[in-house]
């Protein structure tokens, strides 16, 4: 993962596939530490809502004021199927993110 932190620029994305919750977790908390450093928005997008109670505690654990963030729209949590933006769009509208 270092190699990839290294090589992005801003606008790029990254999808990320892991074996245990732990390389996730420690996954995202690069990667949006990175963003964050860089002064970029970081768009975290799950496929289980319960997963943004993991990361934004790992983040946390890493000393990013979440709550910060998320009010700031420096960092967004979306579920898979809502599009970025979209007040809540369901999956299907034209705006659909597709998950990973």
């Amino acid at each position: 993962m270092k190699a990839v932190d290294d090589q992005l620029k801003p606008g790029d994305h990254v999808c990320l596939l892991y074996d245990t919750v732990d390389d996730q977790l420690s996954a995202v908390a690069r990667c949006a530490s990175t963003g964050f450093g860089s002064n970029q928005q970081v768009l975290y997008l799950a496929d289980a809502e319960a997963s943004f109670v993991r990361v934004a505690e790992t983040l946390r654990h890493k000393g990013v004021a979440v709550t910060e963030a998320l009010t700031s729209g420096r960092l967004k949590m979306i579920p898979a199927g809502v599009a970025p933006d979209s007040g809540g769009a369901a999956a299907g509208s034209t705006d659909t993110v597709a998950p990973c």
